[in-house]
């Protein structure tokens, strides 16, 4: 159940970014997801090896939500990177609607 809300919520907050900004919504949205899951598959490999090289504890000694909670800060740590990064590349580059219209002379007389 925590994982669909987590899909949801991540999921959101890259739809209503590229909203903002006006790109692609679903393409984002899913992204930052793929981004999240992506990151959780390869710290729980990282963390893997890292126990069996230092021989920390034994894998079978975790449950799988033992893992998934280990690994769920590396999951949202990186979506929220992935997450500032668009944000403050779209930023340097967006022109709101409002300027681009000042821009180009069309001048709105109500």
């Amino acid at each position: 159940m925590l994982g669909f809300l987590l899909i949801y919520f991540i999921g959101k907050q890259f739809y209503t970014l590229a909203d903002k900004y006006q790109k692609n919504k679903w393409m984002h949205a899913i992204l930052g997801v793929i981004v999240y899951y992506g990151s959780i598959f390869f710290s729980g490999i990282l963390l893997g090896i890292f126990m069996v090289i230092f021989n920390w504890v034994s894998l079978e000694n975790f449950s799988d939500m033992q893992l998934g909670l280990i690994v769920l800060p590396f999951g949202l740590l990186a979506a929220y990177l992935y997450y500032v990064i668009l944000k403050k590349y779209w930023s340097k580059s967006y022109i709101p609607v409002e300027d681009e219209i000042a821009q180009i002379g069309v001048i709105n007389e109500d």
